[in-house]
């Protein structure tokens, strides 16, 4: 399967399949997995299938890096 390469959230779908998180933030198919489940971002379709809004994923890295930006300004 091959996975396509996103330059900018404007490239990214509507909907993501955790492989297409994976290539879009840049991390494994297990790690985007957890960060998929963890966080809340995916929508259970049928019995089995993941699927990731591109605006829980758009906010959910803005949140991360907000966090990062605080930490950084208390050094």
């Amino acid at each position: 399967m091959s996975v396509d390469v996103y330059k900018n959230i404007e490239d990214l779908p509507l909907a993501l399949s955790v492989e297409q998180v994976a290539a879009a933030i840049g991390v494994s198919r297990k790690t985007a997995y957890n960060i998929v489940k963890e966080e809340g971002l995916a929508i259970r379709v049928g019995s089995k299938r993941l699927i990731c809004p591109k605006d829980r994923l758009v906010a959910y890295l803005n949140r991360k890096e907000n966090l990062f930006d605080e930490n950084e300004k208390g050094k």
